[in-house]
């Protein structure tokens, strides 16, 4: 079975077995991709329901026939009412604080945009549903300050009023001094499955046992997460700089987790996450620090269980994942702290799955944590609708260590996607992707990176100590440093991209060799971004890295004191050829060639830039283990490390004059 991944997003149009039938007919006609993931979002019905279950049925069935693999869509945030249903109960929130100042008699009316949360069709708000969750007087010294508070929740009363064809949320107060302002707390409730209720693992496991019932090879769950209220402030939603919000994730259940996580309350300091007191920063700072860290947590406690569960009910080689990225952006990642906590290193997972734009840095990361032979991407083209990019970023993919996770054969409910489907268009990703399929094999193998750029993670999320504002963007200061320097150091030396909290849970250790390691991954060094903050036991992965490769920037206390035992340091965050510049000094290899980089095995692999489908011309001369290596041919080449071996599609390759065929062709 080859590892190559194709993107089947439903409509209710297949709950018609013939239509599904006609258009599964097509895509096995057109393409051997091996593994199809069968997306169900936009489907009315639930997982368990009798229409969608014949549909799966029938796919799985005629896929399996074909020798295909089918992998279907198991999210139970997708199961809302159905869950409710059997579990009734207060779901979850996304929270906000809105204020109005007193009038003259203490008193003050105002009125605030009704928020419908959606998940796909599904929403919440058609009746204007609300939760006013607390009310505080606050004397303002600034936009987000304040000299004084004081927890009033009687003074306030709130109700749905009628707008048109919406709602607005009407709030109304008495009781307050003249001149200070009300900060009420408003949350909407979320369509979803509570990610931190207790029975979500339980009911997650009814869906895992329909699906072996069903016959599926594996399943999934995409952008793991709370919903969030995105505000488009222009129409193009890939336009980063024009997209905010304002709200964060709360239940009862998610402050209990807080309290298992953190041994401290959150919803008294829910004020802490949108306000600083003046002279207490810190205070703020604290609890933002908790909130992300429950969000963090639980979203890996989320998927490690579901993890733990597909396996035991499917059978240890059954497939689960889906990439947990949410916003695939190269560098516009702020809103995944406030969707998952940018969990990404933490939950188990066989493969590491990003999508989009996510860096190369970040993908090779991954995918040396998790020790997996390839890495996938899902590409859908950042909302160009440009098959020409798709080429693009599968044989860059290839270079890489990964593979393109296509989206897709069929996506009818989401305009910024471009569907393969018509005529020529899956035909050119089959012949495509056919010769990618040729390195499965031999050159499935991960790039090896020697440095680590590590960065604190609550450094670069904390929003209350880069600066309190609100709305929130798709980017804040420090991780756009951090993002945008690992970007341009990769291009030079090939490096991982991993935050502080990976210290946490093992997966960076200092190995035998007084190395750190990741996975599968020792580095010659480290360069560490953003130090100040991070948690004891990030600290003190850092202090056992030997001193004479490490750099540590950005200042704190732990600079301070590294920098006095013989680490080299920078106050700010040095530029991109800087630190590769250091990165040298310290015995770093690049472990790049034009056009190639060299695998974890010691072998070496090309691609061509991949403008073209196929046959985009590939010349080569170089010596590699002493021999001349001269190849003339197309897309890709892989050369063992002794030289004696090697894959490509199509070309001639001679060592040292002698003719060295691919020992796969297609």
């Amino acid at each position: 079975m080859n590892r190559s991944i194709m993107y089947w997003k439903w409509d209710n149009d297949v709950l018609d077995l013939s239509v599904l039938d006609k258009k599964t007919d097509d895509l096995l006609s057109r393409t051997q991709i091996g593994n199809i993931f069968i997306g169900t979002q936009w489907i009315v019905d639930r997982f368990h329901g009798e229409k969608l279950g014949a549909a799966f049925r029938r796919v799985i069935e005629r896929l399996h026939a074909a020798g295909r693999k089918a992998m279907i869509e198991c999210c139970i945030r997708n199961e809302g009412e159905p869950f409710y249903r059997q579990y009734p109960g207060e779901p979850s929130y996304l929270l906000s604080f809105y204020e109005c100042e007193a009038d003259e008699h203490g008193a003050g009316t105002f009125r605030i945009p009704h928020e419908p949360v959606w998940h796909y069709w599904r929403h919440t708000g058609d009746g204007g549903e609300h939760k006013l969750f607390a009310c505080y007087r606050l004397k303002k010294t600034g936009a987000f300050s304040y000299s004084s508070a004081v927890r009033c929740d009687g003074i306030a009363a709130s109700r749905a009023v009628k707008a048109g064809e919406g709602y607005e949320i009407e709030i109304s107060f008495t009781g307050a001094e003249k001149g200070e302002s009300v900060a009420v707390c408003v949350g909407f409730p979320q369509p979803i499955v509570d990610l931190a209720h207790p029975k979500l693992l339980p009911y997650f496991r009814t869906m895992a046992e329909h699906a072996k019932e069903l016959g599926a090879d594996g399943v999934f769950s995409d952008e793991w997460g709370y919903d969030m209220i995105l505000k488009i402030v222009k129409p193009n939603p890939y336009d980063d700089t024009e997209l905010n919000l304002r709200h964060i994730s709360w239940s009862e259940h998610f402050e209990s987790k807080c309290l298992e996580y953190t041994k401290r309350q959150l919803f008294d300091r829910l004020l802490d996450l949108f306000y600083t007191k003046d002279g207490e920063a810190e205070r703020s700072k604290e609890a933002v620090d908790d909130y992300l860290r429950t969000l963090r947590l639980l979203c890996t406690e989320n998927e490690e269980g579901m993890y733990e569960t597909v396996k035991e009910v499917l059978g240890k080689d059954a497939f689960w994942g889906v990439h947990p990225t949410w916003w695939g952006s190269v560098d516009s990642l702020n809103f995944e702290f406030y969707k998952n906590g940018f969990y990404w290193w933490d939950a188990k997972r066989d493969y590491a799955q990003t999508d989009e734009t996510i860096l190369y840095c970040i993908r090779t990361a991954l995918a040396h944590r998790f020790s997996a032979p390839v890495w996938y991407n899902m590409w859908y083209s950042m909302g160009t609708r440009d098959i020409n990019t798709y080429y693009t970023e599968t044989w860059r993919n290839l270079r890489y260590g990964g593979r393109t996770h296509y989206l897709g054969y069929e996506c009818p409910n989401e305009a910024v996607v471009l569907e393969l489907k018509p005529e020529g268009m899956l035909e050119s990703i089959e012949e495509m992707d056919a010769r990618v399929r040729l390195f499965d094999g031999a050159g499935a193998v991960q790039p090896d990176c020697r440095l680590l750029l590590l960065f604190g993670y609550e450094a670069v999320s904390n929003w209350a100590d880069i600066g309190m504002t609100m709305p929130w963007k798709p980017q804040n200061p420090r991780l756009d440093a951090v993002l945008n320097t690992a970007n341009a150091v990769f291009s030079e030396v090939l490096c991982d991209l991993v935050p502080s909290y990976a210290a946490e849970n093992a997966s960076l250790f200092v190995n035998g060799r007084g190395r750190a390691q990741y996975g599968t991954q020792e580095y010659d060094a480290v360069v560490v971004l953003y130090p100040d903050g991070m948690t004891k036991a990030a600290e003190d992965f850092v202090r056992a890295l030997p001193k004479d490769r490490l750099v540590l920037c950005g200042g704190g206390a732990l600079q301070e004191e590294l920098c006095a035992a013989g680490a080299a340091g920078r106050e700010d965050i040095p530029s991109a050829a800087e630190i590769v510049s250091l990165a040298k000094g310290m015995g770093v290899p690049a472990n790049r060639r034009e056009g190639g980089v060299l695998l974890q095995d010691g072998s070496i692999l090309f691609t061509a830039e991949g403008k073209k489908h196929i046959k985009n011309p590939l010349s080569l001369d170089f010596v590699w283990q002493g021999k001349r290596m001269r190849f003339e041919g197309f897309d890709a080449l892989w050369i063992s490390q002794d030289g004696t071996r090697a894959v490509y599609p199509e070309g001639t390759l001679t060592a040292d004059g002698k003719t060295l065929s691919s020992e796969v062709t297609l």
